[in-house]
């Protein structure tokens, strides 16, 4: 794969709009567009940037056969996070008997003041963005930017994934497969009563082969 795919693959991966990548990368969103057309290629200044904020060797943006959606990435300095069976407002911060394994994620994340854990996707609802299996990196937070990928509690219940639509009138949560998730609305009234309430952000996707 090209520079401008594994460039792709990582912003994706990592669940960040063209702006969010290239404040990373010190260039603007219309860098980064050329980049992931491949019309123009990145300079090692700023591919350092993006490896030094990832916590990866430069050689895993350039070397053409790194695809981040189907490999494993290793981190040069990284700690362990949880995997969850499940997730709801009522077991976080989470308890050991929904632990069901363990993600390394890059230590740079470790003292930013947020918490962090994973969940296994499971369901078809958000493909082809997330696919059944897919370990998703979370970022406990109780509230998302607009367009963004949340893990949401609804009714008390175990966890949904999806992405926010915020409007005026209230929020839809939208799934990315249409034939298996018609957008839902909830106004204001129906998030304080249910209640909906916003977990975390997936910031990152996982895909073993």
């Amino acid at each position: 794969m090209s520079i401008g795919h594994n460039i792709k693959n990582l912003r994706l991966q990592h669940n960040l709009s063209q702006k969010e990548f290239a404040a990373i990368a010190g260039v603007s969103d219309k860098a980064v567009s050329t980049w992931e057309n491949g019309t123009k290629i990145p300079r090692m200044g700023a591919i350092q940037k993006i490896a030094d904020h990832f916590g990866l060797l430069k050689s895993a943006i350039i070397e053409p056969s790194i695809d981040h959606q189907s490999q494993p990435v290793i981190y040069a300095s990284s700690y362990k996070i949880p995997v969850l069976n499940k997730a709801s407002a009522k077991i976080l911060p989470h308890k050991s008997k929904e632990i069901i394994g363990y993600e390394s994620l890059n230590d740079t994340y470790r003292n930013d003041g947020y918490s962090y854990f994973a969940l296994r996707m499971q369901g078809h609802s958000m493909e082809p963005t997330i696919m059944d299996g897919d370990t998703i990196i979370i970022r406990q937070q109780d509230t998302v930017d607009n367009g963004q990928i949340a893990v949401l509690s609804i009714n008390g219940e175990d966890s949904t994934i999806k992405e926010v639509k915020k409007s005026d009138d209230g929020i839809t949560l939208i799934g990315h497969n249409a034939a298996i998730y018609t957008p839902q609305f909830y106004s204001h009234q129906d998030i304080k009563k249910l209640p909906l309430l916003i977990i975390g952000r997936v910031i990152e996707i996982r895909r073993s082969l």
